[in-house]
């Protein structure tokens, strides 16, 4: 049905993390890119649906229009039905994520915030298609990108913690000009 509306079509398992699983589905094979090309997260429907047929039973899947845009992480504090902080965070490819005051971002996050009251620290996903931000979902619990959101100068964790031991907190304006990155690193643990 997405697919004979012109729309690009991705899946991924409904329990898993992050990006596992996630597949972008086009039209048809490429073998000499596949071969020849950068490792992606694209396949051919032909290859999921003979891959799918090789097994009596899989997980359930979640098949959805793929969204082309940028996509971004709010990090939100909120207290008392009050939104004390929101710090939009884009990924903007790779490893690289950009803090930015995007106002219509600021607007979903107050709006969420006065629909379902969430206390403390909660986070929003959206991504953008043709510049339209759509919702792909909102975590009651702090996200996986935190520490990078930390860097605008909202320390998340510690608000939340003294907002719910002393009922008040003083939360300092976010730099929301940040860009940055992160680095594994080996770590011996025996």
């Amino acid at each position: 049905m997405l697919k004979a509306k012109g729309k690009t079509v991705c899946l991924k398992p409904d329990s898993g993390r992050g990006g596992e699983g996630f597949r972008i589905i086009r039209g048809s094979k490429d073998s000499i890119k596949d071969l020849f090309g950068h490792l992606s997260h694209e396949m051919a429907y032909e290859d999921v649906y003979e891959i799918l047929l090789t097994v009596p039973r899989f997980d359930s899947l979640i098949v959805m229009e793929y969204l082309e845009g940028y996509e971004y992480s709010i990090d939100c504090l909120a207290f008392n039905g009050k939104l004390l902080a929101a710090v939009p965070r884009k990924k903007a490819g790779g490893r690289i994520r950009s803090l930015e005051n995007v106002p219509e971002l600021m607007q979903i996050a107050l709006e969420i915030n006065q629909e379902l009251n969430i206390p403390y620290v909660f986070n929003i996903q959206v991504k953008y298609s043709k510049g339209v931000p759509k919702l792909l979902e909102i975590n009651p619990r702090m996200s996986g990108g935190l520490h990078i959101s930390s860097l605008s100068g909202i320390n998340f964790p510690y608000l939340a913690v003294k907002l719910l031991t002393t009922g008040g907190a003083d939360v300092p304006v976010p730099n929301l000009r940040v860009t940055a990155t992160y680095i594994e690193k080996s770590v011996v643990l025996s």
